[in-house]
């Protein structure tokens, strides 16, 4: 399964409005536009419903609404260590990963939530080859990405915490069920015992099969384990990409020539805006977040001291960095910090960031 191109489609609908793109004519999955005006992924010539949605009817009854469940986990025999919770924890895992590639039409009470989903899968596709990470450091990213993209999904409390890695494989943490092992058999049973499902189902027994490819393609990129996602290249964001694309060069820029990085900022924040931009704009201020403050958040000082004299820029990149994702928020607080202890940065935002952090 030609994941990249799937990829490709994905980022041409949803910012550049293309609206039949070529590059999945190949693909068993197609892109299609629902009654509420979300994008997406059907089953090629198959009359079903999308991919995202194929398995919310087998949805396992919440137990903590049964007063005697009677019932074992379906794959009970499979995994033995599994209860009724957990199973249903797992099913919440499986919808989240489905709707990666979900195209939603946006409101100020999703945006957030979307972008952030979308950047966390995006880097956790590629997180092993950033080698200018010690292993430690890519583990503590990893863990802080997967935490992100379940929580902007969003799960419950639950799942939130219900899963890590082993090196760089998922597991459901309580019982140490390899995630993959679990959609992979689950998937089997479907398949193997279609009747016995068929009347919660509203796809053909044959699409299960590629349903299931997609879903451990799609876990294959939060593991890492996969050929890393590339953001497909347009003239307007060529020279952004080599460090949305590849880590490790921006790092190295970071480390050898601070100002050239910010020069970069600047002219990201001059250029005329379009979708495709803002998205990749937003991904590079993020990147920074991700890799850089993550580890060392008094950085900011250095971003804040480079375009101080530029101040309407300065307002709009600073502003930027706050309003797309709660990131910053979270590593300040991992350090023991808050926004409100920088009165030099907070000058800097719009009236959208202090309204935001509730600062007016």
């Amino acid at each position: 399964m030609n994941m990249q191109s799937l990829y490709n489609s994905y980022i041409g609908i949803k910012y550049r409005d293309q609206k039949s793109p070529d590059e999945i004519h190949h693909h068993p999955f197609q892109y299609e536009v629902c009654e509420d005006d979300s994008t997406e992924l059907f089953i090629r010539d198959a009359q079903g419903t999308a991919f995202s949605e194929w398995a919310f009817e087998l949805m396992p009854a919440d137990p903590g609404y049964l007063s005697a469940p009677v019932h074992a986990p379906l794959l009970a025999q499979q995994f033995p260590q599994l209860d009724l919770h957990d199973e249903l924890i797992l099913h919440y895992l499986l919808l989240t990963i489905n709707t990666t590639l979900s195209i939603y039409p946006l409101n100020r009470y999703n945006r957030m939530n979307d972008w952030m989903k979308g950047y966390c899968f995006f880097q956790l596709s590629g997180l092993n080859q950033v080698t200018l990470l010690t292993d430690e450091q890519r583990q503590q990213i990893r863990g802080w990405l997967l935490y992100q993209y379940l929580y902007a999904h969003p799960v419950n409390e639950e799942t939130l915490q219900a899963f890590s890695y082993k090196e760089q494989h998922l597991i459901h943490t309580a019982t140490d069920i390899s995630v993959r092992d679990y959609m992979t058999r689950y998937h089997d049973e479907i398949q193997q015992h279609y009747e016995q499902y068929a009347d919660r189902l509203n796809i053909p027994s044959n699409a299960v099969e590629p349903c299931k490819a997609l879903t451990l393609e799609l876990l294959s990129h939060l593991e890492g384990s996969a050929m890393a996602l590339q953001l497909p290249n347009m003239p307007e964001v060529s020279y952004m990409l080599p460090w949305l694309n590849d880590v490790n060069r921006l790092l190295e820029q970071y480390r050898r020539d601070k100002q050239a990085f910010f020069a970069v900022l600047r002219q990201a924040a001059m250029e005329p805006p379009n979708a495709y931009h803002a998205h990749c704009f937003g991904m590079l201020l993020q990147n920074y977040a991700c890799y850089i403050l993550s580890f060392d958040p008094a950085e900011l000082h250095v971003m804040v001291d480079a375009l101080v004299d530029e101040p309407d820029r300065c307002t709009l990149i600073i502003s930027r960095l706050f309003i797309d994702t709660i990131f910053v928020q979270h590593i300040l607080w991992q350090h023991g910090q808050t926004i409100h202890e920088m009165p030099q940065l907070i000058a800097h935002f719009n009236d959208e960031a202090k309204e935001l952090y509730g600062l007016k």
